[in-house]
C-alpha cells in the first residue's frame, strides 16, 4: 500500500492583526526612531497570542518577528509570544484584539468569517489545487485588501503586511491515489477544519 497525494488541496493563510491601540503607538514610536529623537521613550509591551505550538512554523516565524521588533526598538519594546492557545484560542483572537485584550495574533482565515462573511470566499472549491502565485494575486492584490479594510473596520484592528502563507494541506488515503476529486466518493476522512467537511461531501467524501 502507498500513500497517495491528494487530489483536493487545500491552501492555508492567516491574517496577522493588530489592535490599533497599539498600532497607532507603535508608528509613533517608529516615528520617533528616524528621527533620531534624544526624547525618552516609554517602555512598550507587546503580547501575541499563538494557538499552536512552539516547534510549529507559525510560531517560528513569528518568534523570529518578535527578535527582530525588539532588536529594531534597541530595547524599547518588550514583545511577549504566547504559545499552544495559551492565552487565547483563534476563533477567540477578533474578539480579544477588538476588546483589548490581545495586541496582536494571527488567525487563520476561516475564523474571520463570522465577522466579515466576504472571508468564507477564500475557503471556495475555486482554490483548491491553485499554486500560491495564483492565490497570492488574490489575496496580496484589490480583493485583499477590500476583505483587509472590511475587518480592520469592523473589529477596530490594523491587518499588517501580506497574509502568513501556511502552504496547502492536502488528503491522504491507502485505499488509492487521488487525482480527481470523484476518487474521493465513498472515502472516510478525518478533518479538523471547518470548511472541509462540505467540501468534502460534494464529490461524494464523508468527513470525521
Amino acid at each position: 500500500m502507498t500513500k497517495a497525494r491528494g487530489g483536493v488541496s487545500f491552501f492555508l493563510e492567516e491574517v496577522c492583526l493588530f489592535k490599533i491601540r497599539f498600532a497607532r503607538t507603535a508608528a509613533m514610536a517608529a516615528s520617533a526612531f528616524a528621527l533620531a529623537s534624544t526624547a525618552a521613550l516609554a517602555q512598550h509591551k507587546l503580547e501575541i497570542s499563538l494557538e499552536t505550538s512552539p516547534n510549529h512554523v507559525r510560531n517560528i516565524s513569528v518568534l523570529e518577528i518578535a527578535k527582530e521588533l525588539e532588536k529594531q526598538s534597541g530595547g524599547k519594546l518588550e514583545v511577549k509570544v504566547y504559545h499552544s492557545a495559551s492565552k487565547f484560542k483563534d476563533t477567540d483572537i477578533p474578539k480579544a484584539l477588538n476588546q483589548g485584550a490581545i495586541d496582536m495574533g494571527i488567525p487563520v482565515t476561516f475564523h474571520l468569517g463570522k465577522y466579515v462573511s466576504d472571508f468564507d470566499a477564500v475557503d471556495l472549491p475555486i482554490f483548491y489545487g491553485r499554486t500560491r502565485q495564483e492565490i497570492y494575486k488574490v489575496t496580496d492584490g484589490e480583493v485583499g485588501k477590500q476583505l483587509a479594510a472590511a475587518l480592520e473596520k469592523k473589529l477596530g484592528v490594523k491587518v499588517i503586511g501580506k497574509w502568513m502563507d501556511l502552504g496547502h494541506q492536502h488528503t491522504y488515503t491507502l485505499k488509492h491515489p487521488i487525482k480527481v476529486a470523484a476518487d474521493l466518493k465513498g472515502l472516510k476522512i478525518r478533518t479538523r477544519w471547518r470548511r472541509k467537511p462540505c467540501a468534502l461531501r460534494g464529490p461524494g467524501g464523508c468527513a470525521h
